[in-house]
């Protein structure tokens, strides 16, 4: 670590006014101040080096969004291990539906959740987002690799869980593609870490929770392109 010009030219100065006109080789007051005053100046270049040093540093609170790490590379970010006790986890559908609400809502857009909707070979699903006035849904498929990978971020398939609704129970079902207006998000993308001692350097929950809302803004710019 370097100490700033300033630090050092200062103390340099104080040490030519400070002894001016003196005998640095010999005197006896000369030789009993040394000591003190070499102590005095290490501890000033300590705090001088330590303050310039780390006024340039960026602390990332872990309830504070990263502002470097966004959609494009944060699996760039992912940590295999970590001298310390290191925890993975992921946004759930209860925690991801409020933030895509909340993002289409700054959007312009009117959302409702959990709404039925009929497919075109007459199967059913639970949307857990729905434009009505633009057709446009939003499923988030529940469900996550136990292994971090890019190649996930490809995935598109969808799996119905069973459902009540009107007293009725409707059936599950897996599909491997849906319509071009239902926008297919997978919890396994979401993925964010903790550890036991410091998140230095940690894809933290806040910054995964911005991401997905990089991700709606970004199937909304390509729906709204669809429709022109």
């Amino acid at each position: 670590m370097q100490c700033d010009d300033f630090v050092l030219n200062g103390i340099f100065s104080y040490m030519n006014k400070k002894f001016r006109g003196h005998n640095v080789v010999s005197g006896f007051k000369w030789n009993k101040q040394v000591p003190i005053i070499l102590g005095c100046l290490l501890f000033l270049i300590f705090v001088g080096c330590k303050s310039t040093g780390t006024a340039t540093k960026i602390v990332i609170s872990e309830n504070a969004a990263n502002p470097t790490i966004n959609r494009d590379n944060y699996y760039d970010f992912y940590a295999s291990s970590k001298p310390y006790r290191l925890t993975t986890n992921w946004l759930r559908r209860n925690e991801a539906i409020p933030i895509i609400e909340d993002e289409l809502s700054k959007l312009g857009f009117d959302a409702t959740t959990y709404e039925l909707y009929e497919l075109p070979d007459s199967s059913r699903i639970i949307l857990d987002v729905y434009i009505r006035d633009k057709d446009l849904g939003i499923v988030f498929n529940t469900g996550h690799s136990a292994v971090v990978k890019k190649e996930q971020r490809s995935l598109r398939k969808f799996w119905q869980n069973r459902y009540k609704t009107g007293g009725e129970l409707g059936s599950g079902g897996y599909y491997d593609h849906l319509p071009d207006n239902i926008i297919v998000l997978q919890e396994t993308w979401y993925w964010y870490q903790y550890g036991s001692n410091n998140t230095d350097g940690l894809l933290n929950k806040a910054t995964i929770s911005e991401i997905l809302r990089e991700d709606i803004r970004m199937a909304m710019t390509e729906f709204k392109n669809k429709i022109k």
